[in-house]
């Protein structure tokens, strides 16, 4: 094999490790964006879920400072929603 194809075949095995090593860094920066999108939107839900711990905090506070005598409370979610969430009692 001359020198020419053998300079010809490093310089094409070059750029063909070139392009694969952008394709995969252009991938990886694709991927870095959508597990900062999940890690947004799970922030989100936790500050949701938060939210609505507190509210339900609230009510059972209210109900075991009310006059009446409530033994057990359960409540059903008609929806899942995260956007309103309505609890009704059983």
């Amino acid at each position: 094999m001359s020198k020419g194809i053998a300079w010809l075949l490093v310089v094409l095995i070059s750029a063909a490790a070139i392009v694969n090593l952008a394709t995969t860094v252009i991938k990886s920066d694709k991927l870095l964006d959508e597990i900062s999108t999940v890690r947004t939107d799970l922030f989100t839900l936790r500050s949701r879920v938060a939210s609505l711990d507190s509210v339900v905090s609230d009510i059972r506070n209210q109900i075991e400072k009310s006059d009446d005598i409530i033994k057990s409370v359960h409540f059903t979610r008609p929806t899942t929603s995260l956007e309103k969430v309505v609890l009704k009692p059983l």
